[in-house]
């Protein structure tokens, strides 16, 4: 029964998929990933399959450190989920819960779409690992279009704490997708040497990165915002030997702190 299995919390009589689901998918994405990357799926690792296909949107290596980082916020939302809200007892525990997020829990919604995209970063690495690159394009890019559906959807909407986990997440999709991108056009041999690496950066790159900045300016995501900020840096450090391109990247850092500050300054208002 649909309904059933979406029903509201209430103690600790939260459904199945209210409860569990969350956490073990969370928890299987990210063992999952770590076996891949220490045991080489299919003899490579994800810098060996970068370096195949190079392109100059892909940040220095210290930035991909940020997937720790996204893991760790969907175990967390999971054990939040899981415990703090439906097991909602009347301890300190309970106390916590209710002073940071009140007695909302994360939406059905939001729940199976966050999954889905759990998911999809596995199938993702898998396809990456294989050196199937259109089809890591194309599975990126349905990771983006259930981050774009979340976002108009259920972001209005859901609690804060969900709200900072998608964002995130959102956040380094987006620059994921434009080196996945160049990975596409140089396997497509689209891209085959150092002059259209170049176009490509200043066309296409440098054009996604600036609407990026906009749009996430424009629906006040302070969180995608940083992880934006987090990205050109890495990007800067990695294209030491291209001074134009280091120039606009630092141009780019820079507006990306501005409209950070301006998003964390209460006082100011924003159109």
């Amino acid at each position: 029964n649909p309904s059933y299995m979406f029903s509201s919390c209430r103690n600790s009589n939260c459904s199945f998929l209210e409860w569990f689901w969350l956490i073990t998918i969370a928890l299987l994405t990210t063992v999952a990933t770590g076996l891949i990357s220490l045991y080489q799926l299919n003899g490579v690792d994800q810098a060996m399959i970068s370096t195949r296909y190079y392109t100059m949107m892909v940040p220095a290596n210290f930035t991909f450190q940020i997937w720790a980082v996204i893991y760790t916020s969907w175990i967390a939302l999971g054990i939040y989920q899981a415990y703090a809200y439906c097991n909602q007892n009347s301890g300190w525990m309970g106390a916590i819960r209710q002073k940071l997020w009140g007695h909302t829990g994360v939406s059905p919604c939001s729940i199976m779409l966050l999954s889905i995209v759990m998911l999809l970063t596995l199938v993702w690495l898998f396809a990456w690992h294989f050196s199937m690159i259109f089809t890591s394009l194309l599975v990126m890019s349905l990771i983006l279009g259930v981050l774009g559906y979340w976002w108009y959807r259920d972001r209005p909407t859901e609690m804060k704490y969900t709200k900072w986990v998608m964002e995130l997440t959102a956040g380094w999709i987006t620059v994921a997708i434009i080196a996945n991108l160049g990975a596409f056009f140089v396997s497509a041999d689209i891209v085959p040497d150092m002059i259209s690496h170049r176009s490509f950066v200043y066309f296409i790159g440098f054009p996604a990165l600036a609407w990026a900045l906009g749009f996430f300016f424009y629906t006040r995501s302070q969180v995608a915002l940083g992880v934006l900020t987090w990205s050109i840096l890495g990007l800067i450090s990695a294209r030491s030997g291209e001074s134009l391109i280091q120039v606009i990247l630092i141009a780019l850092l820079v507006i990306s702190l501005v409209l950070n500050v301006l998003l964390g300054d209460k006082k100011i208002k924003l159109p």
